[in-house]
């Protein structure tokens, strides 16, 4: 949900807001990032004539393989990966939409702060621009925890310019399963399932999560 907003409204300023600006994907591996770019494929498709009063098509920009044009606008957008970070350092863009960052590995050679650096560099800043780092939440004491650390907390010399927005997969309809017997249910419910209640699970949701932690049994690795 969260990649496919972030690409809807990117796909939205580059059409509706200001024609004619680019943006880069970029994921752990191009596969990832070349999924997410997917969705800007079907849409771009499927955008109805009256938008801009003729059809929108996309293709390579000058037999680029990673750089693909929206026309008749002129936006353009790049698809990178954090193994393949040279396809996306020399890009001039207004959006960056970094995707399952909490997944990108720091080896001797390179460390995705560099890679992020290098391409928040060239990003263009003020209205109508975005940068997102967008992730499942992996890991602990890598560039994404760190990140998110810094746009969470209130100490004010350590806090970033990032505006942090969590979503809990109970926010998440799909993730839930039908209670046939609640009577039977409510007085079964560990304290942990109470706490998940007063966090604003339902009890659709922590049905969901009994089964899934038969599936998962280790309590950190569900977490």
């Amino acid at each position: 949900g969260g990649s496919t907003l972030t690409q809807l409204y990117m796909q939205w300023l580059q059409i509706c807001v200001t024609p004619g600006v680019n943006s880069v994907i970029c994921g752990d591996i191009e596969n990832q990032s070349r999924i997410v770019s997917g969705m800007l494929t079907r849409t771009i498709k499927n955008t109805p004539r009256w938008v801009i009063g003729c059809p929108l098509t996309e293709g390579p920009y000058k037999g680029s393989t990673s750089t693909r044009e929206i026309k008749p606008i002129g936006s353009r957008y790049t698809v990178g990966s954090a193994q393949k970070p040279d396809k996306v350092r020399s890009e001039n863009v207004a959006m960056a939409h970094l995707t399952e960052v909490g997944l990108w590995k720091a080896t001797k050679s390179k460390k995705p702060e560099d890679l992020v650096q290098s391409i928040f560099g060239t990003c263009l800043s003020g209205p109508n621009t975005m940068k997102v780092l967008e992730s499942t939440a992996k890991g602990v004491g890598n560039y994404f925890h760190r990140t998110w650390l810094g746009a969470t907390t209130t100490k004010e010399e350590e806090r970033n310019n990032f505006h942090p927005v969590f979503i809990a997969w109970f926010d998440i309809p799909l993730y839930s399963k039908p209670i046939e017997d609640y009577e039977a249910f409510i007085p079964t419910m560990t304290e942990d399932e109470h706490r998940l209640f007063e966090l604003g699970a339902t009890l659709e949701a922590i049905n969901w999560y009994r089964d899934k932690k038969k599936e998962i049994p280790d309590e950190w690795r569900l977490a």
